[in-house]
């Protein structure tokens, strides 16, 4: 910029980025220029935004260079940088056509050379902060390692014709790795480099048909007899010189109903070569599928069959078309040929001693000896058990006699004891088997509301789980024991552990709460979000679901009142518990447990009794 007040240079890199809206410029440059208009460069890359051409902005960087250079003053020298006039000499000596790039501040330089074939090499430059007295760093794409030893007083030009004479050794060598790029497919690498070596071709005449294994099992699966002799129909040919065309419909192998692929061979006759083979519509075909195979196969077996006086057609439908269409099914006594002899007639003996055995010795446990023994009587309390028994010992058959039947042979001590074993609710295999076909408290209000017969209901009542507990369910898990001491210190009260209990009035129902003490029943939620609390409590009122689901454990544990406790949505760190005490409703529990019964006797009794018919 030779008008301004003092003789200075100043390198600059502008930027300007069109495809963005607003349009943006950034200015930056050697660090003197950067030193004169840090005072007003934002505002300067601000005003460039809305000029429209170069020559403009150009202009105005220089008005506002001479502006701040007088700001500064004339006994404000600015510091000279010789190493980068020298630097871009060097630069103008290489050549500017073989400059590919230059970083913005000035540290990396790229130089282009194209050989005697036009292929483009670059040569990264990576320039000191003491250069020229330092050597740059350097790189390239070469087959061997490229080394330029600096001296001192050497340039960039010198290094670059070192380069190129380089180039010039190693050029046989690229004609030939393009010839191979060119003429074979390529597998590695993917996208070769100037200094890739090595390449992993697939070899063979045709790039139709790539055979991914090496033994090729699935190639030969495809090109077997029993295949293609029953898969391909509707062959057409046409010759055209020495040239064959064959075009062909195959039938999936394994989806006989959709439509067949439509497969097309081209050969060379006179020098027997195949030339291409391509399958329409099949996801597979690029590399090769498994129905050119059998088209080639097809053809090769016909090509060797004797000549025949008369002319064979080839114009009509694949045998494993039509599978399917004559015979709609076939029946599994059609599956084998030989008749069944019938086993020989059995006394029973062997399967007497298995159950002997596994009587006696109780380290035999299978599910063939659980058959064979002999209940306790907690196990006794089981619906499954109860009702096999009652099925045994009755004519009858309505829900009313079995409930009267349970009524009858279930004692408050075996409850009291099915209680006392089953503490550890669902770590103990035996909770289970009670629960099983037996509507609990927390079920009461659904039963009692509920008129589907066939619905998620009752296959919840008769043991269908979800596989994998919820997060939320994790959760309560884990946080049911410390909400329990929280309560526990809350009310100055001890609070056990207990398991399930039903009870001779209502055999088919029980309960377990998440804990008892000498006054209360406990019930403990833990909900995840503060959302979700609204579920058991709306204005400190137990909905409906949950209320049922207290008056029954009130009910079955014989206490007047119970503690719902909601934990906190926080209280793995806030161990806020909202105790509200319930009190037991006899009227109301009684108007539940009747409803609980009719729905029971309608959609559960039928199903377990079916299930042992």
């Amino acid at each position: 910029m030779d008008s301004l007040s003092v003789n200075e240079e100043f390198y600059i890199h502008l930027t300007i980025q069109e495809k963005v809206f607003p349009r943006k410029v950034s200015l930056k440059g050697c660090e003197k220029l950067n030193e004169v208009l840090k005072p007003v460069l934002d505002r300067l890359e601000q005003h460039l935004h809305h000029i429209d051409t170069i020559a403009e902005m150009l202009y105005e960087i220089q008005n506002v260079l001479e502006r701040q250079i007088r700001v500064r003053g004339p006994n404000q020298s600015i510091d000279g940088h010789a190493e980068y006039k020298y630097f871009f000499e060097q630069l103008h000596e290489c050549g500017w056509d073989k400059v590919h790039f230059i970083s913005p501040d000035f540290q990396e330089v790229h130089l282009k050379a194209v050989d005697n074939s036009d292929r483009d090499h670059i040569l990264k430059i990576w320039i000191p902060d003491k250069f020229p007295n330092e050597g740059p760093k350097y790189e390239c794409d070469l087959p061997q390692e490229f080394h330029y030893r600096w001296l001192p007083g050497d340039t960039l030009l010198n290094m670059f014709m070192v380069f190129q004479e380089t180039l010039a050794v190693h050029a046989e060598f690229w004609n030939i790795m393009d010839e191979l790029d060119k003429n074979t497919w390529i597998l590695e690498p993917e996208a070769p480099s100037r200094k890739d070596c090595k390449r992993r071709i697939a070899l063979g005449k045709n790039p139709d048909f790539m055979g991914a294994e090496i033994r090729g099992i699935k190639t030969k699966r495809s090109g077997r007899e029993s295949y293609g002799d029953n898969a391909v129909g509707y062959v057409q040919v046409r010759r055209d010189g020495n040239l064959c065309t064959v075009k062909a419909k195959v039938t999936p192998e394994h989806s006989l109903r959709k439509k067949a692929y439509d497969v097309t061979l081209l050969c060379n006759e006179v020098e027997e070569e195949i030339l291409s083979v391509t399958c329409d519509s099949c996801a597979a075909s690029l590399g090769g599928c498994k129905h050119t195979i059998a088209l080639i196969t097809w053809l090769h077996r016909q090509s060797e069959e004797p000549a025949v006086t008369s002319v064979s057609c080839y114009w009509k439908a694949s045998r494993l078309s039509a599978v399917g269409k004559a015979e709609k099914f076939i029946k599994a006594k059609n599956l084998v040929k030989n008749d069944i002899q019938p086993l020989p007639p059995s006394d029973g003996s062997f399967l007497n001693k298995v159950a002997q055995k596994s009587r006696s010795e109780a380290r035999y446990d299978s599910v063939l000896t659980k058959y064979f023994k002999e209940f306790t009587d907690v196990e006794g309390l089981s619906i499954h058990n109860l009702l096999s028994n009652f099925l045994e010992a009755t004519s009858t058959s309505t829900a009313d006699d079995f409930i009267n039947y349970c009524s009858c042979n279930i004692s408050e001590t075996d409850c009291n004891t099915a209680a006392d074993e089953t503490i550890e609710q669902s770590e103990n295999a035996l909770w289970f088997e009670l629960r099983y076909a037996r509507i609990t408290a927390s079920k009461a209000h659904e039963a009692a509301h509920c008129h589907t017969l066939e619905g998620c209901l009752v296959e919840t009542v008769l043991g269908a789980i979800s596989l994998k507990d919820t997060a939320a369910m994790t959760r309560g898990k884990k946080l049911e024991k410390k909400v329990r001491k929280e309560v526990e210190k809350i009310k100055k009260i001890e609070i056990h552990k207990c398991g399930f209990r039903t009870s001779p009035e209502y055999p088919v129902m029980g309960a377990s709460p998440d804990g008892i003490s000498n006054e209360f029943v406990v019930e403990i939620k833990c909900p995840s979000t503060e959302k979700t609390v609204n579920n058991y409590v709306k204005n400190n009122i137990i909905t409906e679901k949950y209320k049922a689901q207290v008056q029954m454990l009130m009910f079955f544990w014989k206490k007047k009142q119970a503690l719902f406790c909601i934990a906190a949505a926080d209280f793995e760190t806030s161990k806020e518990v909202n105790i509200l005490t319930v009190d037991f409703d006899e009227q109301y529990c009684l108007d539940i447990l009747e409803k609980c019964i009719i729905f029971w006797k309608n959609a559960i009794f039928p199903l377990l009794k079916k299930s042992l018919n």
